[in-house]
């Protein structure tokens, strides 16, 4: 038998999944009386003052996520008192449902958007410059980066992507100019640089401190046009040049293309 405290004082049910108790008191009063979210809404529409303590009763915005689940919208702060953080609580006080980071200035300037489930971010994020232009998008599944990631300029063009596979980069993030044209990609430290046409022009290791290790550098036809080694972004000890190739032309055993002066 459910005792005097396991019941809602204004319907008498007890907790179920879907009509859960509020885990803080919605007026002055204390002790041990509890009420469902759903009657306290009920409640809340009918009086504004507690009939006890006389105090008004606290305005919890109430909505129904997909699961059914009363969830209320919460706000969090910056220390200059901005708004840093609107989002959705489940009776748990658990973020559930969308949730709206915002830039710390009195504007209510976006920064981040997307959906929680019970405390996970879920679904798909987005994020924008202070300026209001989409910065990157991107998806959770279980609280972890899944799929594609893409990161964008300000005038709406890709300016990287990679895949994610639970929360860890699988394969080469790719970078693009503002034309769209692959710049180049990166897979750890190793990076690998491109022409415009889409060949490789050079490949090695990046690290902070610049260029380190072996590193090759091709023509645009693909052929090898050095290689030595870095050190500290710096070039150290011998390198290996290699000419250019040059295709040559004969007519009747005369040289009519790839004369000596071509060969650079």
């Amino acid at each position: 038998m459910e005792s005097a405290t396991d019941i809602c004082y204004i319907c008498h049910g007890g907790e179920t999944e879907k009509n859960m108790f509020m885990n803080i008191s919605p007026c002055m009063c204390t002790g041990s009386n509890k009420i469902h979210w759903f009657c306290f809404r009920i409640l809340r529409q009918k009086k504004e003052k507690c009939d006890i303590c006389k105090e008004d009763y606290i305005y919890y915005p109430l909505h129904y996520d997909v699961d059914n689940l009363v969830v209320y919208t919460s706000k969090l702060y910056y220390k200059s008192g901005n708004v840093r953080l609107k989002v959705m609580l489940d009776p748990q006080n658990r973020r559930h449902g969308k949730g709206t980071v915002y830039y710390d200035n009195p504007g209510k300037i976006k920064r981040a958007e997307g959906y929680y489930k019970h405390d996970s971010q879920e679904g798909i994020w987005k994020e924008y410059y202070e300026s209001g232009e989409l910065k990157a998008q991107y998806q959770f599944i279980d609280e972890k980066k899944q799929g594609i990631y893409k990161e964008y300029y300000k005038t709406g063009e890709l300016k990287s992507e990679s895949v994610y596979k639970n929360d860890n980069i699988i394969g080469p993030v790719k970078y693009y100019n503002t034309s769209g044209i692959l710049e180049y990609d990166s897979k750890g430290d190793y990076y690998r640089m491109y022409y415009e046409c889409g060949a490789v022009k050079e490949e090695g290791i990046k690290k902070k401190s610049g260029y380190q290790g072996l590193w090759k550098e091709y023509y645009e036809c693909g052929s090898l046009k050095a290689q030595g080694e870095y050190k500290d972004g710096i070039k150290q000890g011998k390198w290996k040049i290699y000419e250019k190739p040059v295709e040559i032309e004969y007519v009747d055993g005369e040289r009519i293309l790839g004369c000596a002066s071509q060969r650079h």
